[in-house]
């Protein structure tokens, strides 16, 4: 994709046009993929832009007319996308990113938004989180409940534990860390 494209301060016809040739090109490449059936590429890569009410692209397929993969991709995608910045907004926390969908029932299939909540709870694996302890972390396991089992310390110039950064905590984070206060949206 032209990088032209991710430093523009908002989009226009014209990028909403070179965007969705990206799909295209990625079906052509993974058309001699071994490894990826041609059923599962064509849902999530031909399927993962477009949305329940046909807005999205590449064919502005709709409702029924999409796999459930397709539909299941594209809550995903949105979530990656949404907590990165781009040039046009800054990166969004998980909370405000579910919000989001929430509200757009017509664009994102309502079941796989609940499944996705339910699955990954409000600190998905990836999430910076910050702890009571003041220290930071990057979420790189949860149990069944969404706690963290695993976090990846994140440097800070005021951490208290210094000494640690860069260290994996596994297990009791909570006796460790102190309990999980909520995520930092990363800005790049």
């Amino acid at each position: 994709m032209p990088q032209v494209l991710f430093k523009a301060p908002h989009f226009e016809a014209s990028h909403r046009k070179a965007i969705s040739e990206h799909v295209q090109l990625l079906l052509d490449r993974l058309r001699s993929c071994q490894w990826l059936s041609p059923g599962v590429v064509q849902a999530v890569v031909g399927g993962i832009n477009e949305r329940m009410d046909g807005s999205g692209y590449p064919g502005g397929l709709s409702g029924s007319d999409l796999n459930e993969l397709a539909k299941a991709s594209a809550i995903v995608d949105v979530v990656e996308a949404m907590r990165r910045d781009r040039a046009d907004r800054s990166a969004k926390t998980v909370q405000q990113i579910y919000r989001h969908l929430l509200q757009h029932p017509h664009q994102f299939d309502m079941r796989w938004i609940k499944r996705y909540i339910e699955h990954f709870k409000g600190l998905p694996v990836g999430s910076l989180a910050r702890f009571s302890s003041q220290q930071q972390g990057w979420v790189l396991r949860i149990d069944a409940n969404g706690n963290p089992t695993e976090v990846l310390l994140a440097p800070r110039v005021e951490s208290p534990m210094r000494d640690n950064i860069g260290a994996v905590v596994r297990n009791n984070i909570s006796e460790r860390l102190g309990r999980a206060v909520g995520e930092i949206a990363v800005s790049t």
